[in-house]
């Protein structure tokens, strides 16, 4: 067996036996597969986050334009004088 630290994958999956480079690629893939998953729901995390943040700011600006369209409705509905 090579030298483990300068090794590629492929000759240290030659001391696992007959499968040794199956199981390393394998591996590998689930490795990579739970890496992805990890930075999906990172950014998922963050993006709700954010998005949070966005509808709290237009419901306030709902909130505003709906005072602001009863005060105009207050003042067309007085009478004049």
């Amino acid at each position: 067996m090579a030298d483990p630290i300068n090794a590629s994958v492929g000759e240290l999956a030659g001391g696992l036996g007959p499968f040794g480079s199956l199981l390393t690629t394998i591996f590998t893939m689930i490795g990579g597969i739970v890496g992805v998953y990890i930075i999906f729901m990172l950014l998922n995390y963050f993006e709700k986050k954010r998005f949070k943040k966005t509808l709290d700011r237009i419901s306030g600006d709902l909130a505003a334009m709906r005072k602001s369209m009863q005060r105009i409705e207050n003042l067309l509905s007085e009478p004049r004088k």
